[in-house]
């Protein structure tokens, strides 16, 4: 069973991957901060996990996302 509807797969999956693109430039020319590089990989492990119909995976890929991008901001 999938953890997301097929209407709205290909939406969030574009949206991960914007986001991890972003969060991978920060990392690589701006100062190599490790949460960009924890942002990036909770993103990427988000995107898996949507492919492959994990919400277990998901959901952990965007709790590392999330607490890389709150810890830009503390």
């Amino acid at each position: 069973m999938s953890s997301v509807p097929n209407a709205y797969r290909n939406a969030i999956l574009v949206a991960f991957a914007v986001f991890a693109t972003t969060n991978a430039i920060d990392f690589i020319y701006y100062g190599q901060h490790l949460s960009h590089l924890a942002a990036v990989l909770g993103l990427s492990v988000a995107m898996f996990g949507v492919i492959k119909g994990k919400a277990a995976v998901a959901n952990v890929g965007a709790l590392l996302a999330i607490s890389g991008i709150a810890a830009k901001y503390t």
